[in-house]
């Protein structure tokens, strides 16, 4: 088996495997099946697709098999990203308008480089 296919492959069963990742991306799951006996390759499509739906998916891996170097842990991330749209909406429910992170549009900056954490005070929330 090719190794790009079989890093493929090894992707999808790190994440539930055929029936799951299948599902997921909107397709059924024989189409990995076909994958897996030889009987087709994920087109660029598939793999566009698989990326918006797993934004852990490292391209990069499955085409060189070397790893792409991630800044932060993408569970912790994610946790992050959570986190940000809960205080995001509390302060919303505040009239509270966020200030906008430098180089992203529309993204308010909750938390601040220097892990002060000063923007998530209790007083910040103040309407203004």
């Amino acid at each position: 088996m090719e190794e790009k296919i079989a890093r493929f492959l090894e992707f999808v069963k790190e994440k539930g495997g055929a029936s799951v990742v299948a599902k997921k991306v909107n397709k059924h799951p024989q189409f990995i099946y076909n994958i897996e006996q030889g009987k087709g390759k994920p087109n660029f499509e598939t793999l566009t697709t698989m990326k918006e739906a797993y934004p852990d998916l490292d391209l990069n891996w499955i085409f060189t098999g070397e790893r792409m170097q991630v800044p932060a842990d993408y569970k912790e991330m994610e946790y992050m990203k959570r986190e940000n749209n809960i205080l995001r909406a509390l302060a919303e429910a505040k009239g509270v308008t966020l200030p906008k992170c430098e180089g992203v549009a529309n993204s308010p900056k909750l938390y601040d480089v220097e892990g002060s954490w000063g923007l998530l005070s209790s007083s910040y929330f103040s309407p203004n």
